[in-house]
C-alpha cells in the first residue's frame, strides 16, 4: 500500500514540474520575444511627456548649525535643478523600450533615476531636518515628495510630522 501512495505521488510531483517547465519555458521565450521587438521599435517623442520641474522654494536653505550630511543632501536636491525628471517606475526597460524607442532609453532612464534620487533625498532630508528641530520645513519637503511621487509612505510620514506639528502648537 506505502509502495503504491509513493508512486502514485511520484507521478504527480513529476506531472507538476513537467507543467512548470513548459509554462516557464513559454514564460521565457515571450520574454526575449519582447525583447527583440524592443530593439527594433521606432523612436518616439519624448519632449512632450509629464516631466516634473524641480520646485526650489521647497528646498531650505542651509544653516551654519546644519549637519555636513543634512548640507550635503540639500546641495544634491539644487543639483536636480534644470533637469528632466520623471517617474517611470510602473514601467520596464523593455516597456520603455517598445513604447519610446531604444535610442530614448538611456535619456528616459536618466530622467527615472534623477527623479527617484528627488524623492529619497526629499525624504532624508526632511528626516535630518527634523531631527535638527526644523518640522516646518521638513514637512513642505516630505508634503512635496509625496504629491509628486504619490508613495503612501511619504504620504503617512507628512501627515504625521503635520500632525506632530498640529499637536506642539
Amino acid at each position: 500500500m506505502f509502495l503504491g501512495l509513493f508512486l502514485i505521488f511520484l507521478m504527480w510531483f513529476t506531472y507538476e514540474r513537467l507543467k512548470a517547465d513548459h509554462k516557464s519555458s513559454y514564460t521565457n521565450e515571450e520574454f526575449w520575444e519582447r525583447e527583440r521587438r524592443a530593439s527594433f521599435s521606432p523612436t518616439a517623442r519624448i519632449d512632450n511627456l509629464p516631466y516634473v520641474t524641480l520646485d526650489e522654494s521647497v528646498i531650505p536653505d542651509a544653516s551654519c548649525d546644519d549637519s555636513e550630511e543634512l548640507a550635503d543632501v540639500l546641495k544634491e536636491l539644487r543639483s536636480l535643478k534644470g533637469k528632466n525628471l520623471i517617474d517611470l517606475s510602473e514601467m520596464t526597460n523593455t516597456d520603455l523600450k517598445i513604447k519610446y524607442g531604444t535610442s530614448n532609453f538611456t535619456a528616459l532612464s536618466q530622467a527615472d533615476s534623477d527623479f527617484a534620487l528627488l524623492v529619497s533625498d526629499c525624504e532624508k532630508a526632511a528626516d535630518l531636518l527634523s531631527d535638527a528641530g526644523r518640522t516646518a520645513e521638513a514637512y513642505k519637503l516630505l508634503d512635496y515628495s509625496a504629491n509628486l511621487s504619490g508613495y503612501g509612505k511619504l504620504r503617512q510620514k507628512a501627515d504625521a510630522l503635520h500632525n506632530f506639528m498640529t499637536d506642539q502648537a
